[in-house]
């Protein structure tokens, strides 16, 4: 889901300037804003509405109506995997990285990781719904996978 954001047209001309500056997109900038701001500690980093907890040896990832559990030992692999999905480019990295994805899970309640133009979805066949994951906010679900391992 997308939202509008009213600016005044001088700020979206200086995003626009910016972003071709730097080469990048204005989501990519206002992303990178975001990210600065986590980083300084002015923001926190776990993304809303999604929660990733360590209950004693099992890791479980609630959104919406998506949840999943899966061995705290195999997080790390897993989070690892969802931040080479956004580095795989050729399509048979694509499949590689999703098939390595898809075994890594499978003791993941049976989700299956499926990698899309702009998002991977976790599909889960228990959950009533797929986690949607746009790949802005990839390295932000394996970071907060890592803390919630590390938490222990």
């Amino acid at each position: 889901m997308t939202d509008n954001i009213r600016l005044a047209p001088q700020r979206i001309e200086q995003l626009r300037a910016l972003a071709a500056k730097e080469g990048k997109t204005i989501p990519e900038i206002i992303a990178g804003f975001l990210a600065g701001a986590v980083s300084e500690g002015r923001l926190n980093p776990d993304l809303p509405g999604v929660s990733v907890r360590r209950d004693n040896d099992m890791l479980t990832i609630e959104a919406g109506n998506f949840k999943a559990s899966m061995a705290a030992n195999a997080a790390p692999a897993f989070s690892s995997g969802l931040r080479d999905t956004l580095k795989a480019s050729a399509t048979a990295d694509r499949e590689r990285v999703s098939q390595l994805l898809t075994d890594m899970v499978g003791a993941f309640g049976g989700t299956e990781v499926v990698r899309a133009g702009n998002h991977i979805t976790l599909r889960n066949p228990i959950a009533t719904q797929d986690f949607i994951v746009p790949k802005a906010i990839v390295p932000d679900l394996a970071d907060q996978i890592d803390r919630a391992v590390s938490a222990a």
